[in-house]
């Protein structure tokens, strides 16, 4: 029953990771890729957790502030 919930856990995660990339392509016709504040939670050297146990979090989401796109997209990890 763990296992499921797990497997459950990490199809959501990436779920949601797929339709936050696809919410954030560019418009036909132009624009930038990526908010400004994607490249930078994103950038190497970036201090933001990436993982909670052994569920990987992708940016938009993230754990510690200014490592997550805009509230609503922040996580709690336990």
């Amino acid at each position: 029953m763990k296992t499921n919930v797990v497997a459950a856990s990490k199809t959501v995660v990436a779920l949601a990771a797929v339709v936050a990339k696809l919410l954030l392509l560019p418009f036909a016709g132009g624009g930038a890729a990526l908010p400004a504040s994607a490249a930078t939670a994103t950038g190497l050297g970036s201090n933001c957790t990436r993982r909670c146990g052994n569920i990987s979090i992708p940016y938009p989401f993230g754990i510690e502030l200014g490592c997550y796109h805009d509230t609503g997209f922040n996580l709690t990890c336990k």
